[in-house]
């Protein structure tokens, strides 16, 4: 168990990235942790201790496209990804969901092909963006195998948004509360239970 609060307080992202890439694993302690922009590493697991006990709170004065960022086979799981903005208080409907700022990003907002497969968010809850809780697009066609387990949106443009060249991908439990969709699915071969 490797205790990282020091490693997502700090300013310095460098810091967080090497930590990850090193070790593979970042626990996270009960309370809250500020991020502006983060990025996941290959291969990477965040880990909170649990939904309603870590939250890891994007805080930005600039309107960022996400606050994490996964890359192939990393994982986020057990904590509440929030979104703070004290302005932002109505859910209006989007025209175009790449928009906003998201939870959690996957794949690109435009065409093209990234290594991003394999990816995992369980047991999360993901509240306040004005984009999309999680936003998943062209990672390419064939087996992704991402998942999305136990994932909890509140108060977001739309819940999961599964758009152009997002295959293969397993949502098991997902909730939308006071969100303007729940869940969007434009690419093929996408299993959804327990919604």
């Amino acid at each position: 168990t490797i205790s990282v609060s020091a490693f997502l307080l700090s300013r310095s992202s460098d810091l967080d990235l090497r930590v990850l890439q090193k070790f593979g694993v970042c626990r996270l302690a009960p309370g809250d942790f500020y991020v502006d922009v983060f990025s996941c590493p290959e291969n990477s697991h965040i880990i909170g201790a649990g939904m309603n006990r870590t939250r890891l709170i994007h805080k930005s004065n600039v309107q960022r496209m996400y606050a994490v960022r996964l890359r192939a086979n990393s994982v986020l799981s057990d904590l509440t990804l929030e979104n703070y903005n004290e302005d932002w208080e109505d859910i209006t409907p989007v025209e175009d969901y790449s928009l906003g700022t998201h939870g959690v990003r996957i794949g690109t907002a435009e065409a093209g092909v990234t290594e991003e497969y394999g990816c995992s968010v369980q047991n999360v809850l993901i509240k306040n963006f004005e984009g999309c809780g999680i936003f998943h697009r062209h990672t390419g066609f064939g087996a992704n195998g991402c998942s999305y387990i136990n994932v909890r949106v509140e108060h977001c443009s739309a819940g999961i948004y599964l758009g152009e060249k997002a295959e293969y991908c397993e949502v098991i439990g997902r909730y939308a509360r006071r969100c303007y969709t729940g869940m969007v699915a434009i690419g093929g071969t996408n299993i959804a239970s327990g919604c």
